[in-house]
């Protein structure tokens, strides 16, 4: 067992960007005994390793990002075996007398032999198999990107494919399309890109992250803290101890999800184990901490400050992928309550923990507070320390009561868009889907200024006579569906998932399925977020909704090129209105 001063250091190697190095970031559990201890299974661990060893699958394809895992997860699945042999990027074992190849990188040469041919003779034995009654061979398990995945199966001699029938499963299965594996149910793909670290699992109602954050914190690595004289202000202890508790752990989640969602990124196992090394464990040793707790020199109660985990996520590390989303936060600039801001700067310690803390009598917070207290200094123009006050409002984001958390949500209208994407068990949407679907339309239409009491959307504004008269198009609200996009099975079996966005899709009629047609809106947080505030008087720049709104008005211009019989015709002067139909032959009625 390493001792406290070990595991800390081999913790700080997570971050990226550690001053030390980051050498736990590029190996594998299986090469380091720490690492293999750090190792948190997840559902590939679960669920698929035991149906690649019960030989459900003639193929499993494991596509992702770096860092997702997926050299990890073979590595265990190897362990499995007995006679392991080389094989091009790879091994081939048995597992009860049944072969099993691995390739670690479909991406990769090796050696001599090009990647071309290493592809070829791993996928032609499940071509040939597929649909027929030969039999194969063995399991076969690869990691792969994307890209090269599909390059390789798109490849043709002549005028002939070489995967005819590989190529559509596979496509389908990363399309997510109904019946993707209906063609075949031995081949299975999972795209690790739709995992997400912070879905919690229905079963235990845990999640990766808070896995993670469990591992890093159990006590077995840091019994020796227990007996430090330096303990008590130790920013790693507290760190620790704090994580241990639920209701941070649950807002901890919460913040992350949210960079995920207003970041749009895929968050890996790599990058969730860079953030929280630098959160919980900083940059500094035992020794350089015992130093600067024992000294305790000018600045010393900053530095403490500064290494509390609700100041080091969101005053971050602009270098870190996570951390470089959540320090743009500023939680500081929501109210959180009507007396906060006042008492953030006037009140007492005592009278913030009794009024604000969730857990009044958590010894650690408290003097957390005295030491916000104390450098809550006057500056030269009689104001007092912004330090104090941004600290302060970081600490209540986690350690605030419920009112005041919500308050102090980084994203206005998170909660709402929460709710709204959020799947019951029986995979039902807890919202009401037409009443969405209508303040969707309305907000759409008020942002271009039109008629926001409308249920019909409105397409193709022209402005006449200086914008005296306009004309448009529109459509009623039942040719619209909206839906949350899930994952399906056997995938969700396999990949922990939670639904990111709405989409609101121009489906015709009740038939037609969101993903059976090409005009649909992605409606992801940051869009949510501007249709919520549009509701409340926001009105879009052109900027906006030509820029980071664009696919709104692609959105928009597939729905205008459908055109349509009916055009509408509005006297913005006189508030008059009448509409324009063509009928067979052409004839033009005016109502």
């Amino acid at each position: 067992m390493m001792n406290t001063e070990d595991t800390l250091l081999s913790l700080q190697l997570f971050y990226s960007q550690g001053r030390r190095g980051n050498s736990n970031t590029r190996e594998t559990p299986s090469e380091d005994p720490f690492l293999k201890q750090m190792y948190v299974e997840t559902n590939l661990d679960r669920n698929l390793l035991s149906d690649i060893l019960s030989n459900k699958y003639h193929l499993v394809v494991i596509t992702g990002n770096p860092g997702d895992g997926k050299t990890a997860f073979l590595k265990r699945l190897e362990e499995k075996g007995v006679n392991a042999q080389d094989r091009p990027n790879g091994k081939i074992f048995k597992v009860q007398k049944y072969p099993i190849e691995i390739n670690y990188d479909g991406s990769q040469d090796h050696q001599d032999i090009d990647n071309q041919t290493i592809l070829k003779e791993f996928f032609s034995p499940v071509e040939n198999a597929i649909g027929s009654s030969k039999a194969i061979d063995h399991t076969r398990v690869i990691a792969i990107n994307e890209g090269r995945l599909l390059q390789h199966l798109n490849l043709r001699e002549g005028s002939k494919p070489l995967y005819p029938k590989l190529r559509v499963i596979v496509e389908n299965q990363l399309e997510m399309k109904n019946g993707s594996n209906s063609l075949d149910g031995t081949v299975v793909v999972i795209d690790l890109n739709k995992r997400s670290v912070v879905a919690r699992r229905s079963n235990d109602n845990s999640s990766i992250l808070e896995d993670i954050i469990m591992r890093m914190s159990e006590e077995k690595w840091w019994t020796s803290c227990n007996s430090c004289e330096v303990r008590e202000y130790c920013p790693v202890n507290i760190n620790i101890s704090s994580m241990k508790r639920q209701k941070i752990r649950d807002r901890f989640r919460e913040l992350i999800r949210i960079a995920s969602f207003w970041g749009k990124m895929h968050i890996t196992i790599r990058d969730t184990l860079s953030a929280l090394s630098f959160i919980l464990f900083g940059e500094s040793s035992c020794e350089d901490i015992r130093k600067i707790l024992t000294e305790k020199n000018e600045g010393w109660e900053k530095w403490v400050v500064d290494q509390i985990y609700f100041n080091s996520i969101l005053n971050g590390s602009p270098k870190d992928r996570i951390l470089s989303t959540t320090s743009l936060f500023e939680i500081y600039r929501f109210p959180g309550a009507p007396h906060l801001d006042a008492d953030a700067f006037f009140g007492l310690p005592s009278k913030i923990a009794n009024n604000y803390v969730y857990e009044k009598d958590n010894s650690e917070m408290l003097r957390i507070l005295r030491i916000l207290d104390r450098l809550s200094f006057y500056t030269e123009d009689g104001k007092k320390s912004k330090y104090h006050y941004e600290s302060l409002k970081n600490m209540l984001f986690f350690e605030g009561i419920e009112d005041i958390h919500q308050n102090l949500m980084p994203v206005k209208h998170y909660i709402s868009f929460k709710n709204d994407i959020l799947i019951d068990v029986l995979g039902n949407l807890r919202f009401d889907d037409f009443k969405v679907r209508n303040q969707i339309i309305r907000s759409l239409n008020k942002s271009r200024g039109l008629d926001e009491k409308s249920n019909k959307l409105t397409v193709g504004h022209t402005e006449h006579t200086n914008g005296h008269i306009i004309s448009y198009n529109e459509f009623d609200s039942g040719f619209f569906t909206l839906e949350v996009p899930r994952v399906e099975e056997p995938i969700s079996h396999y990949c922990e998932n939670e639904p990111n966005s709405l989409i609101l899709c121009y489906t015709r009629d009740s038939s037609t399925r969101c993903s059976e047609t090409p005009i649909r809106l992605v409606i992801d947080l940051e869009m949510y977020n501007m249709i919520r505030d549009i509701d409340t008087g926001y009105l879009p720049t052109r900027n906006e909704l030509e820029g980071k709104f664009y696919n709104l008005g692609m959105f928009l211009e597939m729905l205008e090129e459908l055109g349509g019989k009916e055009i509408q015709i509005f006297d913005t002067i006189n508030k008059e209105k009448a509409q324009i139909r063509v009928t067979s032959g052409q004839r033009v009625e005016v109502n």
